[in-house]
């Protein structure tokens, strides 16, 4: 069988105080609670704690936003401050009129202060906002039972809570307005910018300074129970001069003997009260009436020419592709486009994969369109082409053609 291709209160927001692959949302938003997390420790990256923030920094952020995202996706990184229309995607129906007392408005963290904001809007209008905020003097538990408070009260509700020694997430919307949904993600941060680490090496003890790149750093390397280091790899531990044969007495002025000794040291490294991450993750979800972009020719987009049957697709405008090789074979995955109609198109396929040297073991009409299966033996391909109108645009014919290696007999 052939596989388818892959879809009171501090307030905030009170003025003032595949069908088609080119659809696709985009991988960012996939596992959006973890993928923010990692956004929210690059930002504070960016951030370099109190100093103001690097331009480097801010772009490296707005990179990693639009990786992975179509190139219509708007992406806008904001330093210490909100995206500039927050108040209108929280009040989308708002006007001049409008009473002040009819906003939403989105409570923060009463001691939240603010880091700075990224915005990404979709080709289908859809809008995520991420909020960074820091609380300080303050730990996770508290920060959340605060931040649950105030998101579960109205016009907000909460509608998950979940922990773990690493973070606690909080889901929730707005009771007002259904197509307004967010997560609020609690985490420790790093409470230094560096950790010692004294070791054991001939007879005598060496201090090893190394950065503090997690809450709870891990040492890169393998040791026995006794921590005696039996290897090395690349990383912070390396750099800072770890050595196979060394043995790990202390963490900072705690002392270590076995494995369970030392994951616990790290892990007081960031015990009692501190700096706290709070990262607010809200979706919008699009207007109705917003209407994708007409299609238009993607400059210097071409097959890769291991692409099977290239002459069937000859002449179609291409959207997009996938190719890939793993254990059980090759597989390709293309989407194009036609300004003819399925029929003529179809026969244009048809052609081609029989001058290519495919056979075609199955012809069917589907609606309007087709439904071609081939075969190529010699190669120990099989393949399926999909014909038929455009979804987006009733002018354009698709072709959606899927190959892959033949299944063991």
């Amino acid at each position: 069988m052939l596989r388818f291709a892959p879809t009171g209160r501090k307030g905030v927001g009170m003025p003032p105080v595949p069908t088609l692959t080119r659809a696709n949302s985009g991988w960012l938003w996939r596992a959006a609670a973890s993928v923010a997390i990692g956004l929210a420790a690059l930002f504070l990256v960016a951030c370099g704690g109190e100093e103001e923030p690097s331009p480097t920094g801010s772009e490296l952020a707005e990179r990693w936003l639009r990786a992975g995202e179509e190139s219509t996706a708007g992406v806008a990184v904001y330093e210490r401050a909100l995206p500039p229309y927050f108040v209108d995607l929280l009040n989308p129906d708002r006007d001049a009129d409008t009473p002040e007392e009819d906003l939403i408005a989105f409570p923060v963290h009463p001691e939240g202060e603010l880091l700075g904001s990224y915005l990404l809007r979709r080709v289908d209008g859809s809008q995520i906002t991420w909020l960074f905020y820091d609380v300080p003097e303050s730990s996770v538990g508290d920060t959340m039972d605060v931040v649950s408070g105030q998101l579960d009260a109205s016009p907000w509700q909460v509608l998950s809570r979940s922990g773990s020694r690493s973070n606690r997430i909080l889901g929730f919307e707005n009771t007002r307005n259904e197509d307004i949904t967010g997560n609020a993600i609690v985490e420790p941060v790093a409470q230094s910018e560096e950790f010692t680490l004294v070791v054991e090496r001939d007879d005598e003890e060496v201090t090893l300074t190394l950065p503090r790149a997690a809450s709870v750093p891990l040492i890169e390397a393998s040791y026995n129970n006794g921590l005696l280091v039996e290897d090395v790899f690349p990383g912070f531990a390396q750099d800072a001069g770890l050595q196979e044969g060394d043995q790990i007495v202390r963490v900072g002025e705690t002392e270590v003997s076995d494995a369970q000794d030392l994951h616990r040291a790290l892990q007081g490294l960031n015990s009692g009260a501190g700096t706290v991450s709070l990262l607010y993750l809200i979706q919008f979800a699009p207007p109705p009436q917003v209407e994708p972009p007409p299609f238009v020719t993607a400059d210097g987009l071409a097959l890769p020419s291991e692409f099977p049957a290239q002459e069937a697709w000859d002449g179609l405008l291409l959207d997009s592709y996938e190719v890939s090789r793993d254990a059980s074979g090759r597989y390709f995955f293309a989407a194009l486009f036609s300004e003819d109609t399925p029929t003529a198109v179809a026969n244009v396929v048809r052609d081609g994969l029989q001058a290519a040297g495919w056979e075609i073991t199955s012809d069917e009409a589907a609606g309007f369109g087709t439904n071609l299966e081939y075969v190529h033996e010699d190669d120990g391909l099989v393949g399926v082409a999909s014909i038929d109108e455009s979804a987006l645009d009733e002018t354009l014919t698709q072709v959606l053609v899927q190959i892959q290696t033949a299944p063991a007999q």
